[in-house]
């Protein structure tokens, strides 16, 4: 009887996982729950983040809402702390649609300040805690705010761009002073114990609609000055129920995270999704590689995030029992996972990609428990592909922009085949891309115009990806970081997987130079290595495992490796050094194409080239 219908079931089974049939309906239901939420919100004037966060108050008064410092808040106690902090600033003359920007570290003080200026019926300028100098006053003047709310113990660096903000906007500094701060007003645990615990009145927040900016969350600035992204009430709202539903979380989970709360990943991913749906969120000051699961055990988390090189960093501690599987870890959520040991070694259930940007339109997720789900960060069959109008297009990475047919439309990729994913922007659909806050010309760069129809425009999402056959979707590469060598594309995400599997290199960040004298971009490595490392192997190991045109030509030892502050690979200054000895200080070497090894490369390597001299 059994193997009847094992043979019976297993054809369908096959097609089901074929055409991800099950998935798509599954998903589907779950967005149905999640839209059916957000829509009665709207009905009722109630899809604002106070007023659905205020429902988790009144559903969980004597639950713990946040651990943050060690310090244990309920959410009646979160309540009635952000509503002293709202009450001061409309004391000070914070009105609704005011833009306030907000400058911290992990903290009480920013998740305080954030809640009240919502409940104020304000937005919230997130602003990147690392930020000195012209970029700090840059990102403060966009907001174009009549109030700047920053940490006491970042009071140097404001002061020190004070005469770059335009508008004298009113300084409030939060936390403890051990100094006097006589140019911006005090608000110490002294001011907060005197302001009013009293409910802000529902209608002041309800009253700015779910289409009001919520937040502005700063992009990186890599390129240039940070971009303030746009998130309104409905937005962040969705997106933290929508988590709740896809990653199939509960009320009972406690989701740790170690990222800043200045970035989406930190602040809605995890931080929202907690506040609005019921949950325990658990955050870090910064993140530690040693410390993380120890945290994760200490407070009892059950769902942990990551993002970047964090899964790397946590795979090159030392291997500790007491720690490494001696958890309640079930979930990790985030992006950029490499495909390693990770899971094995930390006793992890189930891994939870998602991709999406800060500005974005659309999003991708997908759920891992075994080796052949690993590594994708989406999965769409036929009818998600349909419904959700995302597409992948073929792409030109020298000109940097999509390739079009003969009547100028964009060509759709086979399966396997890289190309710039994109989102149709359909605003009677609610999917619309709300920009760049006060930067027409960074928004406009994002909408791609006449695609597959005239007069249709689709968000950009400025990366490469691809479909499988099962409609699994894996990222690539950035645009800009993936480049053309010898006739071929060569995708630095592919080549650093590569090198990182060889002994005793830590971190591999990939990235095309200029070869004077040569056409499109020879690869080069820059790598951070421990004792473990040895340069005689390194050649041989990379060379067995990639195709020869993406092999990389130079390689470069770094002390330490350059990342932003969500733990991304910065490659703009290296790309700018290049693989010149005048530029570059470190080790460098060259592969040796007929001993399959890297010899060392100087300025007599260097001149040989530029001369022309010597073969690449």
């Amino acid at each position: 009887m059994v193997a009847w219908t094992s043979t019976l079931f297993s054809p369908l089974k096959e097609i089901d996982e074929r055409l991800s049939l099950s998935h798509d309906v599954g998903v589907l239901w779950r967005a149905r729950n999640m839209l059916k939420e957000v829509d009665a919100a709207i009905a009722a004037n109630k899809c604002t983040y106070p007023s659905v966060f205020m429902n988790a108050v009144a559903k969980y008064p004597t639950k713990e809402a946040l651990v943050i410092d060690g310090i244990s808040y309920t959410f009646s106690e979160l309540n009635r702390d952000s509503n002293r902090v709202a009450n001061f600033f409309i004391k000070l003359g914070v009105k609704p649609h005011d833009i306030v920007p907000i400058f911290f570290e992990n903290c009480a003080e920013f998740i305080l300040s954030f809640l009240g200026l919502l409940k104020a019926g304000a937005t919230a300028a997130c602003i990147n805690s690392s930020l000195t100098g012209r970029s700090l006053a840059h990102c403060v003047n966009v907001a174009q705010g009549n109030m700047f709310v920053f940490a006491s113990d970042l009071a140097p660096a404001v002061k020190a761009v004070v005469s770059e903000i335009v508008g004298n906007p009113q300084l409030v500094a939060m936390g403890s002073f051990s100094t006097s701060l006589d140019w911006a007003i005090r608000f110490s645990d002294v001011e907060m114990a005197q302001a009013s615990p009293k409910d802000v009145n529902p209608e002041v927040y309800n009253g700015v609609g779910p289409d009001a900016l919520s937040c502005l969350i700063y992009t990186s600035g890599t390129t240039g000055f940070p971009k303030g992204a746009v998130y309104t009430h409905k937005r962040i709202v969705g997106s933290s129920k929508a988590i709740f539903q896809l990653f199939r979380l509960s009320l009972d989970d406690r989701f740790y995270t170690a990222q800043p709360l200045y970035h989406s990943a930190a602040l809605v991913i995890c931080f929202s999704t907690c506040m609005l749906n019921g949950m325990t969120c658990i955050v870090s000051k910064k993140f530690s590689a040693t410390q993380c699961f120890r945290d994760c055990k200490r407070y009892n988390a059950t769902v942990m995030q990551y993002i970047g090189e964090i899964c790397r960093y946590l795979l090159n501690t030392p291997v500790d029992p007491s720690n490494d599987r001696n958890h309640n870890v079930r979930l990790v959520v985030g992006n950029g996972l490499r495909p390693d040991t990770f899971k094995d070694r930390f006793g992890i259930a189930q891994i939870g990609e998602f991709y999406a940007a800060t500005e974005g339109v659309g999003a991708l997720f997908n759920i891992s428990t075994d080796a052949s789900t690993l590594g994708a960060v989406g999965r769409m069959g036929p009818i998600l592909r349909a419904l959700t109008r995302t597409r992948i297009v073929k792409f030109d990475v020298v000109k940097e922009e999509p390739v079009r047919d003969a009547s100028g439309r964009c060509i759709e990729c086979e399966v396997g085949e890289p190309g710039e994913m994109i989102n149709e922007l359909d605003p009677a659909r609610n999917r619309e891309f709300a920009g760049y806050y006060r930067n027409e010309e960074g928004t406009n760069k994002k909408i791609l115009r006449n695609v597959f129809k005239e007069g249709d425009q689709w968000y950009r999402t400025g990366d490469l990806l691809k479909y499988d056959s099962y409609g699994r979707i894996y990222f690539v590469d950035r645009i800009g970081d993936t480049f053309r060598w010898k006739g071929e594309n060569v995708s630095t995400n592919e080549v650093a997987e590569s090198i990182n599997t060889y002994p005793g290199v830590e971190e591999a960040n990939v990235y095309g130079v200029a070869v004077p004298g040569k056409d499109g971009k020879a690869g080069m490595a820059a790598i951070v290595t421990n004792e473990e490392f040895k340069l005689q192997g390194l050649g041989e190991h990379i060379a067995s495992r990639l195709p020869k045109y993406a092999v990389p030509l130079f390689i470069r030892i770094l002390p330490a490796m350059q990342v932003t502050q969500t733990f991304k690979h910065q490659k703009v200054a290296l790309r700018n050094d290049g693989m010149d000895p005048g530029k570059v200080s470190d080790p460098m070497f060259m592969f040796d194409e007929s001993s399959k090894s890297y010899i060392p490369f100087g300025f007599a390597e260097y001149k040989s080239i530029v001369d022309i001299k010597a073969k690449l």
